[in-house]
């Protein structure tokens, strides 16, 4: 199963990204939901500089985050974590 989900991540980030988060890179508006937990984060993080993502992709939702200086990104696909986002990026073993 872990095999699986990392090869289909690694495809992701290969290929055809207009389904995933890396569609919002190229102008597409937030989704609600993406904008609901960046609202969270802020407002529930109040004093905290520093977020873990866990399946962070290549962490564009990381940078999207006001307020955060120390940005940790945890992915399956080493591909996805090989990105200019400003993030200390660490490749999951499964």
């Amino acid at each position: 199963m872990e095999d699986k989900l990392k090869e289909y991540y690694e495809d992701v980030y290969r290929g055809d990204k207009s389904g995933h988060f890396l569609k919002y890179r190229h102008g597409e508006p937030l989704s609600e939901a993406h904008k609901i937990a960046a609202d969270w984060i802020s407002l529930n993080s109040a004093g905290s500089t520093s977020i873990l993502d866990f399946g962070c992709g290549e962490g564009d939702f990381l940078a999207l985050l006001e307020g955060v200086t120390e940005r940790v990104g945890i992915d399956y696909s080493e591909k996805a974590l090989q990105n200019d986002q400003a993030l200390e990026a660490i490749l999951s073993e499964p």
